[in-house]
């Protein structure tokens, strides 16, 4: 063991410390969190930290940081001050030579990003401390959920699964395909139930959609764009409550996303009727200024599990709507409640951040 400080962290310690971009009104939390209050708030956007994205409540880590890591000056193989390469990784806007440098694992023209690669950041500014989350970029591809199901069962979780979601109930994540064949690698996975996408996000080291800030999001607030995660990142400043909104504008376009009524006008399109690779239509995609870059099929293709359940869990949302739906009814707004094991051709689901 290298010589230097060493900080002996608690769960609860590191918990939060791994989650100190998960900013919710006035609240700094992912499922277990301190209070800060909006004066932590600030500091905690460019703070830089260790990783500790795998502690959890029941353990409790040595974190050895060299003596130069904290002398406020670069050196010693540091990117930027006190951070990257032999010191703890780098928060946002700091310098950086490889993604392992950065909080995010994302190093852009040698400058930390917020969010991981293929993830969008959603900055919402509500007064003078933004609130800051990322967001998948596209719906989870079959290929990309593959490698999890055939890793990981519901006994081997990175942490424990929600209550419907432990054995007996789940007995295995693989993807109930009729047949066992997916449509393609690159299509969105489908046939996959709550708990299913709630176990890949865990282990993708992100979350399933819900509440801004990380918690889960209440039932009965499904179309609340300052509480729910998807449905912010989805209509972000264009509509709130009911509004019948669409991620690409204000009225609903048969010709932008994967319906049942869409008119065509994308060359080699395949017919309607079946979901498509997730960004195939480049129209269907947020047009919010609160998004950093492109954001795509929160309206059809496939309906989307979102961490937004009834008590005991007899219910939870999929978002969106599907190709099985129309383009009016495709709307930020469309939530369909599912049984947490339900397994459909229509639902899939993406995975936010912080």
């Amino acid at each position: 063991m290298r010589r230097g400080l060493i900080l002996v962290i608690a769960a609860s310690a590191a918990m939060a410390t791994a989650c100190l971009l998960s900013l919710d009104f006035g609240e700094l939390t992912r499922d277990h969190g301190a209070d800060v209050g909006e004066a932590g708030l600030d500091a905690a956007l460019d703070t830089t930290l260790p990783e500790t994205s795998d502690a959890t409540d029941s353990e409790t880590d040595a974190i050895e940081i060299p003596a130069h890591c904290s002398d406020k000056k670069v050196g010693d193989g540091e990117t930027d001050i006190d951070c990257g390469g032999t010191c703890p990784r780098c928060g946002a806007g700091k310098k950086c030579d490889v993604p392992g440098d950065c909080n995010s694992g994302n190093c852009i023209g040698s400058k930390c990003v917020e969010c991981p690669a293929g993830m969008v950041r959603v900055r919402i500014v509500t007064g003078a401390v933004p609130l800051v989350y990322c967001i998948d970029a596209n719906e989870v591809s079959a290929a990309d959920y593959a490698l999890f199901s055939s890793t990981v069962t519901p006994t081997t979780t990175k942490n424990p699964l929600p209550t419907p979601c432990a054995v007996p109930a789940k007995t295995s994540f693989v993807a109930g395909y009729p047949g066992g064949t997916d449509a393609g690698p690159t299509t969105p996975v489908r046939y996959v139930d709550w708990c299913d996408a709630w176990a890949y996000c865990d282990w993708a080291g992100k979350r399933l959609c819900g509440q801004i800030g990380g918690k889960t999001n209440p039932y009965d607030r499904p179309n609340d764009p300052s509480s729910g995660q998807w449905r912010r990142a989805c209509s972000a400043d264009k509509g709130i409550g009911d509004a019948s909104v669409w991620p690409y504008g204000a009225s609903a376009n048969a010709d932008l996303c994967e319906t049942r009524d869409r008119d065509g006008g994308v060359a080699d399109a395949p017919p309607p009727g079946a979901p498509v690779e997730s960004g195939f239509f480049a129209g269907c995609k947020g047009s919010s200024s609160e998004l950093n870059a492109s954001l795509f099929d929160q309206s059809g293709n496939i309906a989307e599990w979102e961490d937004s359940c009834s008590p005991s869990y007899v219910t939870c949302w999929a978002r969106g709507g599907s190709f099985k739906n129309s383009s009016k009814e495709a709307s930020c707004a469309a939530s369909e409640a599912k049984a947490p094991l339900t397994r459909s051709e229509a639902i899939g689901f993406r995975c936010c951040k912080l």
